[in-house]
């Protein structure tokens, strides 16, 4: 359940989001004010011109009434019409402003953040729960205005014709103000389960397209079509729920509704038999008596979307308000990129990735020269990636540095960081962009030449203006589908030169590769490499070589550090690990015949 933490956090953010358009909620609050008042003036006019009609009075009597009714029209629909029009600007201006702060929240918490949470629900919070949000804002903020203050006014005109028929409306006012506050708990919960179903549904939707090729592959077309049946009938099942709530909840605001207009038309009746009401305010009682209702109904109706829009904005604010794994902790100025020495080192390295889990990674100390290339070799789960992930700064140490030119990470702004260190990650992601604006994603400011200079050095140029039907200008395709993978390798590995960061992180760069690609890729690498200081993940005994110094790393902690060949001598776990890789890569069994010292391990 929503704990009142999260509803002050919820109330305190749409606070903080409405202040600086507080003129504009100011002035959209006062045309519905004056919207509703013409109209109820209006009606008034209207009835009380009934009233004298069915006395008797004749056309020329009524003339000036009618037309001082006709001079309300104009004004009345201004009012309407300015009251939806600032309403609505500061709905999509909240909301783009909301978007931009989810969007940022969002990249200052990944990705361990993203590792918590499904990407399609955090896109369903991002989109749909921002959406919904308009509702409040376009829709609720002013008729919750205008049902405190216009169904008060008709009161107190009905006390104003006769104490009586004020009585006879109070009763039924005072309770149908009540209808929302009924079922609150269950609709704030209602509100909730519906919430969280439309994420689940948004989350097994994005998987079933994502997936869909392997799906297909599998055939396991209904078994997907099954998880995706589960989670649309939960929210069919959650939406129902709340919509039946809101069904009780509006035949109960009708029926009290009806019951005091009814019993203020009843009050009117018997005063006029009584001789205390002229006729002719018959029709102005029932208006006051409407028009005491209407406001309030609508709230009724409001009000039942209102659970939905609590539980997007707890949900929304969750994103905001979280706390990122990494914050920005620098108190000076940053030094000089250029003057920094690009030496890396990690110092007595301790990180787990949450508290309840044992570390990733103990004790790890190793120190990459300026300009050299060191590999992490292990099996998988060693604490490879986690070493080169906290190098990138996507986490924090619980123990010990990792620093640049003495300086440690987190005394340097993360903007002087992503400056200084560029990665080349296992999977690519290219946007669907072109292929220069997808290699100048690193540099916007970038000419075309510095482009075509980055893609010369990733050696992707010749396949670009060979391969492509439009050269810089094709379209990548969502996620780079039109390119293969060694293709959206080397777009990503001219993006990280364009960077042009002394420091580099090649993880796992070419082991989803086949071995044409694995060699033009390793091409490229090489020329990444070529004066900046590397840390390489690898697997491959072909990378591994290539590195000046390898550190092999066992269940989070090192086991040995030297160059290639010397631990091929020296460590039979090492030999042994690049046995079993190659064992996956070349069958035919080519690295016992290279390394020989590796062909006496088990």
């Amino acid at each position: 359940m929503t704990t009142p933490a999260h509803t002050k956090d919820h109330g305190s953010a749409l606070r903080t989001l409405l202040r600086p358009h507080r003129l504009r909620l100011t002035a959209a609050i006062a045309c519905g004010l004056l919207d509703q008042a013409l109209a109820l003036t209006a009606a008034l006019l209207g009835a009380a011109l009934v009233g004298r009609a069915l006395n008797g009075a004749t056309s020329a009597d009524l003339l000036p009434q009618l037309l001082l009714l006709a001079a309300l029209v104009a004004p009345k629909v201004l009012a309407a019409w300015a009251e939806s029009y600032l309403a609505h600007d500061l709905a999509f201006r909240v909301l783009a402003e909301l978007r931009d702060r989810c969007y940022r929240a969002l990249s200052a918490l990944t990705p361990g953040y993203l590792l918590r949470r499904r990407s399609g629900d955090i896109g369903a919070t991002a989109m749909a729960d921002i959406e919904l949000l308009e509702l409040f804002f376009a829709h609720s903020l002013s008729p919750l205005v205008v049902a405190a203050s216009v169904p008060p006014a008709c009161l107190l005109a009905a006390f104003a014709v006769d104490p009586l028929l004020g009585a006879a409306l109070l009763p039924a006012v005072a309770l149908m103000a009540t209808v929302p506050f009924w079922l609150r708990h269950r609709s704030a919960e209602q509100g909730r389960r519906m919430r969280e179903a439309t994420g689940e549904a948004a989350a097994e939707t994005v998987d079933a397209v994502q997936g869909l090729a392997e799906t297909l592959v599998f055939a396991r077309q209904d078994h997907q079509a099954d998880r995706l049946r589960t989670a649309t009938e939960r929210l069919g099942r959650t939406t129902s729920a709340h919509r039946s709530r809101g069904g009780v909840e509006k035949a109960a605001g009708d029926a009290i509704a009806a019951i005091g207009l009814i019993a203020v038309l009843l009050t009117a009746l018997a005063l006029v038999d009584s001789g205390s009401l002229r006729t002719d305010q018959v029709p102005v009682a029932a208006v006051l008596g409407a028009f005491a209702f209407l406001p309030l109904m609508t709230l009724v109706d409001t009000w039942r979307e209102l659970a939905a829009i609590r539980a997007a904005a707890v949900r929304l604010t969750e994103i905001v308000a979280a706390e990122p794994d990494v914050t920005d902790q620098a108190t000076r100025e940053p030094a000089p990129t250029e003057h920094i020495d690009a030496t890396v080192t990690f110092n007595d390295l301790h990180f787990r990735y949450r508290p309840e889990l044992p570390d990733a990674i103990s004790d790890i100390t190793f120190t990459i020269p300026a300009g050299t290339t060191v590999a992490l070799a292990g099996r998988s789960g060693a604490g490879k990636s986690t070493c080169a992930s906290l190098l990138q700064r996507h986490w924090d140490p619980a123990a010990g540095s990792i620093t640049i030119g003495g300086h440690d990470l987190r005394s340097l702004p993360l903007s002087q960081l992503r400056r200084l260190v560029a990665a080349v990650p296992q999977d690519t992601y290219l946007f669907n962009l072109t292929i220069s604006d997808n290699i100048r994603l690193a540099r916007p400011d970038a000419t075309d030449a510095d482009v075509e200079k980055a893609a010369r050095a990733a050696h992707a140029h010749d396949f670009i203006t060979r391969d492509l039907p439009r050269g810089y200008d094709t379209v990548a395709g969502e996620r780079g589908s039109h390119l293969s993978g060694g293709q959206r390798q080397r777009i990503a590995i001219a993006r990280a030169l364009l960077a042009d960061t002394p420091v580099l992180v090649l993880d796992e760069a070419v082991s989803n590769l086949d071995a044409e690609s694995e060699a033009e890729v390793d091409q490229a690498l090489r020329a990444a490499r070529a004066g900046r200081t590397t840390l390489i993940v690898a697997h491959r005994p072909s990378t591994l070589a290539t590195a000046d110094t390898v550190v092999l790393l066992e269940e989070g902690r090192i086991v040995d550090v030297g160059r290639h060949q010397d631990l091929l001598a020296r460590c039979p776990g090492y030999g042994a690990l690049l046995n079993h890789e190659e064992q996956k890569t070349e069958p035919s069994g080519t690295l016992l015949e290279e390394h020989p010292a590796a062909s006496n391990q088990p």
